[in-house]
């Protein structure tokens, strides 16, 4: 009895410190669905690369733990990086001993989140299926899919998935994807049924992901202050940070987060090898004040912070309980089949 106690009580610990606790949530971290490539030498008057993007988005704006970034031509503008002027015009890092590796490589000049994109090998919604006695059409899908780090340009994960289904009810129909089955007079083709397979499967294999990985955000202004206390001559600078995170992303007042600089694609100087990209710790800042999409804070360790330099949580979850404010801003409020696209917020 005693070594079962002591079993169980071990196989409790190993899930406490695999689980996050209840009173952790995940940060919301930003994803862009981004273009998906149909198959070769598609000639059908319909495009499953729409059909595909537009159902991950679905799944991820169901989900609510992600924010959904709306594509615009499936496509975020770069960041054009000026020197402050609260930093002296400098053009170059802002401590040369201490982040010289960075300057090595190229400055980051892209939006950081993650993209999903991906290539549609196949998509072949009325095969023949002759078992038995009953002829069925069956559908089959072969798609794979990458999740990008945009600032970096780095693929993260990708995976293949190959689904199929002969269960369908009704021939396939264009026209059936864009309407909702419940009203007791219309089935599903095999492909609605395999669509809503894929759609399982992706979310859990891109959850998995996503939330293996640390909210990422940038700051995008820093503003310096000089405050003379008790007399003295020389004044002391006070730093603000304002970045590109806020309540839509989970982030609290108290949180500290942090900052990083990186040098893209350092090229080996001997052979014509991507040697990869360098990462140095900045220094830590804590969060004051927080709006939608941004919010101010001050450093906790190091200092003059430059645009573009990479803001990070410590981990990928955050203690609930810091705030009292509970905002979800791309929640749904009520549930809509994934088929009908026209509509949802993140692909509109």
């Amino acid at each position: 009895m005693n070594n079962k106690a002591g079993l169980k009580l071990i196989i409790f610990v190993l899930l406490l410190s695999i689980f996050p606790d209840p009173s952790e949530a995940f940060y919301k971290k930003k994803v862009l669905v981004g273009q998906f490539q149909n198959p070769a030498n598609w000639d059908k008057p319909y495009h499953p690369d729409t059909i595909i993007a537009e159902l991950i988005a679905w799944e991820l704006l169901r989900q609510k733990r992600y924010q959904v970034i709306p594509a615009t031509g499936n496509r975020m503008p770069e960041m054009t990086q000026k020197p402050s002027q609260e930093m002296g015009g400098k053009s170059g890092r802002m401590d040369q001993d201490s982040l010289w590796p960075v300057a090595l490589g190229e400055t980051p000049k892209k939006s950081a989140y993650t993209e999903i994109r991906g290539k549609i090998i196949k998509f072949l919604p009325d095969m023949e299926d002759d078992s038995g006695s009953l002829h069925r059409e069956k559908a089959e899908i072969h798609i794979h899919i990458e999740l990008v780090q945009n600032n970096t340009g780095r693929v993260l994960n990708e995976k293949t998935f190959k689904i199929s289904s002969s269960s369908g009810t009704e021939p396939f129909s264009i026209e059936k994807l864009n309407s909702p089955n419940g009203d007791g007079t219309t089935g599903l083709s095999s492909m609605n049924k395999a669509l809503d397979s894929l759609r399982l499967q992706l979310g859990s294999y891109i959850a998995e992901i996503l939330d293996s990985l640390l909210l990422e955000g940038q700051i995008i202004a820093t503003k310096r202050n000089e405050i003379y206390k008790n007399g003295v001559k020389e004044p002391e600078i006070e730093e603000e940070i304002f970045i590109n995170l806020g309540l839509s992303n989970g982030i609290r007042i108290g949180d500290q987060l942090q900052v990083t600089a990186v040098g893209l694609g350092l090229k080996d100087l001997y052979t014509p090898t991507d040697l990869g990209d360098v990462y140095v710790r900045a220094g830590v800042i804590q969060i004051l004040h927080t709006w939608e999409g941004t919010a101010k804070a001050m450093p906790l360790a190091g200092k003059d912070f430059e645009t573009g330099f990479i803001v990070q949580s410590i981990t990928p979850f955050r203690k609930r309980g810091l705030s009292s404010t509970n905002i979800n801003p791309i929640g749904l409020e009520e549930e809509v089949p994934w088929w009908e696209f026209h509509g949802i917020r993140s692909v509109n």
